[in-house]
C-alpha cells in the first residue's frame, strides 16, 4: 500500500504550507495503521481454511503442514480441527479435531460411518456424534466410543411417560429384535418389556436384589378358625334319668342357619335339679376365599424402554 502517494493532498488543493504539511503527516500516518492493519487480516496467524471433510482428509493442498496453527472448518460436519504439531517439538503438523458435533445416523462400526469418511484415530479424540435416529450423544476417546457425559440413562431402563416421549425409546409391549445402545457404540437386539398385555399391566415395581421379571400374584394371608366340629351339651343331675333326655338340633354347615334346642325333662322319678354344662360349639363358616386383583389408588404411566 503506497500510503504518501495515495493519501498525500492532490496538488490543486491550495492551503497553506503548515496546514498542508500537517494533513499530509496525518495521512501518513493513517495509511501506514491501515497497511498494518491489512498485513494483519493477511497473516496466517488469522486465517480460517473452510472445505469439506473429504477435502481435510483427502487432498493433498489442504495438508495440515500447510495451514500450521489454523483452523480448518468442515462445512458438511460442522466440526472444527487445528493444524498443530505431531507431537512436542516436532516439525510435522497434523489435523486434530478441536470442538463441534457431527450429527448421523447409526451404523455399525459406528467409528467407519460413512459421514465421518474413514475411521477415527487419535487425532479425533473427544469428538461427538450425535445420532439423529437414537437421539443419543456418543464421545470418541482416541480409541473407542463411551456416551457423552450428559447422557445419564442407561440403555435397558424403563420409566412411565404421559405420552410417547420419542426417539430412542420403545412401548413396553413385548416387541422382539429391537436394536438397543450400547455404551461403547455397538448395538443389542433385545425384546422389550411387556407391561401393557392384559396380563401384565396392572404389575407394579419392587425393588430386589435381582431383575427376575414378572412374578405371580400371592394372595394375602387370612388367619382363623374354620373347623367343622361341635361339642355337645352335658348335663349332670341328681336324678340319673335326665342325662338321657337332652336335645340339640344344628343349622347347615355354612353358618347361614343355626337352631339349637335344649330340652331337660325331670323324670317320672321325680329327679330335677339339673345343671346344664355348654363347653361352647364350633361351627363351620365356609371357605375364606380371596383373589389377587384387587389394587390400591394409583396413577396409570405408559410404560417405555431406552434403547
Amino acid at each position: 500500500m503506497g500510503a504518501t502517494t495515495i493519501l498525500e493532498l492532490p496538488p490543486d488543493v491550495q492551503l497553506p504550507e503548515s496546514a498542508a504539511s500537517e494533513l499530509n503527516m496525518r495521512f501518513l500516518w493513517i495509511g501506514q495503521q491501515l497497511k498494518q492493519f491489512a498485513a494483519e487480516l493477511s497473516s496466517e496467524e488469522n486465517q480460517t481454511v473452510v472445505g469439506t471433510r473429504n477435502e481435510r482428509l483427502n487432498i493433498i493442498a489442504f495438508d495440515a503442514n500447510n495451514f500450521k496453527g489454523l483452523q480448518f472448518v468442515e462445512t458438511d460436519t460442522s466440526l472444527i480441527y487445528l493444524s498443530q504439531p505431531l507431537q512436542s517439538g516436532s516439525a510435522g503438523y497434523v489435523w486434530k479435531y478441536m470442538s463441534g458435533i457431527v450429527r448421523t445416523v447409526y451404523s455399525s462400526p459406528l467409528a467407519s460411518a460413512p459421514t465421518l469418511g474413514k475411521a477415527l484415530g487419535a487425532l479425533d479424540a473427544n469428538l461427538l456424534v450425535y445420532l439423529t435416529d437414537k437421539n443419543r450423544t456418543m464421545r470418541w476417546t482416541g480409541s473407542a466410543f463411551e456416551f457423552a457425559p450428559w447422557e445419564v440413562i442407561p440403555a435397558g431402563m424403563v420409566l412411565g411417560f404421559r405420552a410417547d416421549p420419542g426417539t430412542g425409546w420403545r412401548l413396553c409391549d413385548g416387541s422382539a429384535g429391537i436394536a438397543q445402545l450400547n455404551a461403547d457404540g455397538t448395538t443389542t437386539s433385545i425384546t422389550v418389556e411387556d407391561f401393557t398385555s392384559a396380563g401384565n399391566k396392572a404389575a407394579y415395581p419392587k425393588w430386589g436384589a435381582a431383575a427376575d421379571g414378572f412374578q405371580a400374584a400371592i394372595a394375602p394371608l387370612i388367619t382363623g378358625d374354620t373347623a367343622d366340629a361341635t361339642t355337645g351339651i352335658t348335663v349332670s343331675a341328681a336324678g340319673a334319668a335326665t342325662a338321657a333326655s337332652v336335645a340339640t338340633t344344628h343349622g347347615a354347615a355354612t353358618g347361614t342357619d343355626f337352631n339349637a334346642v335344649v330340652t331337660i325333662n325331670g323324670g317320672g322319678g321325680g329327679g330335677g335339679g339339673g345343671v346344664v354344662t355348654d363347653p361352647g360349639h364350633h361351627h363351620a363358616h365356609g371357605t375364606l376365599v380371596n383373589d389377587a386383583l384387587g389394587e390400591p389408588r394409583h396413577y396409570d404411566l405408559i410404560p417405555y424402554q431406552r434403547v
